[in-house]
């Protein structure tokens, strides 16, 4: 039975296909539409992907402009671009001032990357206000691993200013209750602010004396924030009627 062969070039044009496909993955992935406004992917040769994957960043982030370009001593090509993300601003406004650093450290290590296989080809960034700014040294290699990391720093960055807002709202979802009971009743309930508000509306209904009301609910059914007002207004009604015929009767 006879043999069947690939040679180098095939192999490696299998290898840009494979980089190719991967970025377009990516770039559907993060939420891009690549089945109406598709991307090119076929490549010619290996190295080829360069320009794939410019065209996937832009995708992704928008407004990337290739910022510097040259070849160094050594004939290796450089080029450097600026990617936006104004997610960031936000983000390095909600967390705390000690962790910029922390957080800055994280995504630059995150840019720097070397290709396992082409060991020369490298990506090395830095963190600049509203964007990235990031440096490729040589052409030959696989890029999908470098958008792969890029798309999870704007991951990281969505994430955490979507946890830290929620923290934030429920402290204040939180605070309204107790400043109801306080209003109400002239009672400081002792709670963490930092606690689900699920948790607090139960707390304080405990401290009222109350809390057998939540064993009537269905556990499944979770109360909205409305109803928990509502049922905090009916109850501190009850208790202000407690209080009232305690000192008709005294």
């Amino acid at each position: 039975m006879e043999k069947s062969y690939l040679c180098a070039e095939q192999v490696s044009q299998m290898q840009a296909q494979y980089d190719a496909m991967n970025l377009i993955k990516i770039v559907y992935d993060a939420g891009c539409d690549v089945v109406k406004d598709p991307i090119n992917y076929y490549i010619y040769e290996f190295g080829n992907q360069a320009n794939i994957f410019w065209k996937c960043m832009i995708r992704v982030f928008g407004d990337v402009v290739r910022t510097f370009e040259t070849v160094n001593e050594y004939g290796q090509s450089i080029n450097s671009f600026h990617i936006p993300m104004p997610e960031l601003i936000e983000f390095f406004r909600i967390v705390n001032q000690s962790e910029h650093g922390k957080y800055k450290t994280m995504f630059v290590n995150m840019m720097a990357h070397s290709d396992d296989y082409f060991c020369e080809f490298e990506m090395e960034g830095t963190v600049t206000g509203d964007s990235l700014h990031i440096t490729l040294t040589n052409e030959m290699g696989l890029y999908s691993p470098m958008l792969k990391q890029l798309v999870a720093i704007r991951n990281i960055v969505r994430e955490e200013i979507r946890n830290r807002k929620q923290k934030i709202v429920n402290g204040l979802k939180n605070l309204v209750l107790t400043k109801i009971v306080h209003d109400r009743l002239g009672v400081s309930i002792s709670v963490s602010l930092g606690e689900h508000v699920d948790v607090v509306f139960g707390l304080i209904l405990e401290q009222l004396e109350f809390k057998h009301l939540l064993d009537l609910l269905d556990p499944n059914d979770a109360l909205s924030y409305e109803t928990m007002i509502n049922m905090l207004n009916t109850i501190l009604d009850k208790k202000a009627i407690q209080t009232n015929r305690g000192e008709v009767a005294a």
